[in-house]
């Protein structure tokens, strides 16, 4: 996928709702606002403010165990290479159900193709930082 506005919008959609989106490149005021159709005409020169999988939280983490149908798990210090080795053993619909939950609760994913290192480069994100 290339990176076009047209395909960045795509993208911040998959966000709708939540407060992950920061205008200008500076960031500007700092501050994350909704991604609202309001606001799809500034994404042109805004980014998405996104967790890494790294800061995955317990709670997060046996959330995704449920939806995968294994036992719940205390331990949550996940990294992308260990979901995605869960989701290719357990595929089907429940990693569909995997991904939106993470996407839901503002953690960054690969998307159509595009690694998180590619939205990083793209500009389209930006993951937070001391989590």
């Amino acid at each position: 996928m290339e990176n076009t506005l047209e395909n960045k919008i795509k993208f911040f959609v998959l966000h709708y709702g939540q407060d992950v989106a920061i205008q200008g490149e500076g960031g500007g005021s700092g501050f994350s606002y909704p991604i609202t159709y309001h606001i799809l005409d500034q994404v042109y020169d805004s980014y998405l403010r996104l967790k890494p999988l790294s800061s995955i939280t317990d709670e997060d983490g046996i959330e995704v165990r449920k939806h995968l149908h294994l036992k719940p798990n205390t331990k949550a210090n996940w990294t992308l290479k260990d979901l995605v080795d869960l989701l290719k053993e357990k595929h089907g619909i429940n990693s569909l159900h995997v991904y939106d939950y993470l996407r839901s609760k503002g953690y960054a994913l690969p998307y159509m193709g595009i690694s998180v290192e590619k939205q990083i480069e793209y500009g389209w994100i930006k993951l937070k930082e001391g989590l």
